[in-house]
């Protein structure tokens, strides 16, 4: 009889225990699918942090998209000038990905043809770029290369003036098509969806009004153009 009563209660206490542990089982199960915050990360160089802008913090083009996400949300603005793809992968891309990002866009690759880098080492290193990004299950908007036949003079005479030498469309042109083909290659590999800058050239660098004295950079007016481009492909694929 003693024996039979401790065991009763030893079967009771463990069914309490029993009973605890689920009812918080799934509060945590719970909390490990609640819909991640919202997290925005641009990266890019000169261009993504606004260069040309009287107020590069609300004037870029990534503080513009920034202004159709939900309340609460989070945006990190990594553009900065010079920036290539190979300065993005070994800097900016651990900070973005700190940030648990959900969205971002990626406007690399104008400095990367300026400096000489081949279409071949483009293509390795957006590949890794996109693949990590992928990894974190953001969203990716990818721009490509601008048409640089369509490009004003003074557009090569700032990176003239920057990195020495003589540029002119002829030499760069082409090249430019190949880290377009490279992209789209990629970006199809890696989900990202590629927003066709080089088709937009001529709508920007053709307006005097858009481009800032230096010719390479945008003014606000022309960022604003940049986002809206950005946002109505983002828009379509539900993003934004």
């Amino acid at each position: 009889m003693k024996t039979s009563l401790v065991t009763r209660i030893t079967h009771a206490i463990l069914a309490l225990v029993l009973l605890g542990l689920s009812a918080r089982v799934p509060v945590q199960a719970a909390g490990q699918h609640h819909a991640a915050r919202p997290v925005y990360v641009a990266l890019g160089a000169s261009w993504t942090a606004g260069d040309g802008t009287d107020d590069p913090a609300t004037q870029s083009y990534p503080a513009l998209l920034a202004r159709h996400l939900p309340r609460g949300a989070g945006f990190y603005n990594l553009g900065s000038d010079g920036s290539t793809l190979d300065a993005a992968l070994s800097g900016d891309l651990p900070t973005a990905l700190a940030e648990r990002p959900t969205l971002v866009t990626v406007w690399l690759g104008d400095n990367d043809l300026m400096g000489g880098t081949t279409p071949a080492t483009y293509r390795t290193n957006m590949d890794h770029l996109l693949a990590a990004l992928q990894r974190s299950h953001a969203r990716v908007f990818v721009a490509n290369v601008l048409d640089l036949s369509r490009v004003p003079a003074s557009y090569f005479a700032f990176y003239d003036a920057v990195l020495g030498g003589s540029r002119t469309a002829a030499a760069y042109a082409p090249v430019g098509r190949a880290y377009n083909s490279a992209l789209a290659a990629v970006a199809a590999r890696h989900g990202a969806t590629v927003v066709d800058l080089y088709a937009a050239t001529k709508g920007l660098w053709g307006r005097p009004e858009l481009v800032y004295s230096d010719g390479m950079h945008l003014t606000a007016q022309g960022y604003a153009i940049v986002a809206h481009l950005f946002y109505g492909i983002m828009h379509a694929h539900g993003a934004l």
